[in-house]
């Protein structure tokens, strides 16, 4: 809503990296990855994300939400 996405991106990076084992680190790369788009409106980010998912979290919905990114 206050569009401060660098500020997101970096807390959904700290999601991520501390706790990568946890249910929330899957969710936390997907919404890190839309919050860099958001901000540098780079769609080749999305698609980096997408691979991120599929390697470190294959059975997440996360996961499955982010195929479209997929070329």
């Amino acid at each position: 809503m206050h569009k401060q996405w660098a500020e997101a991106e970096r807390r959904y990076a700290e999601v991520a990296e501390g706790y990568p084992e946890t249910v929330a680190a899957p969710e936390a790369v997907y919404w890190r990855g839309v919050s860099r788009y958001k901000g540098a409106n780079d769609h080749m980010a999305l698609g980096g994300v997408a691979k991120e998912l599929r390697e470190k979290y294959p059975e997440s919905v996360w996961t499955l939400k982010s195929s479209i990114w997929l070329e």
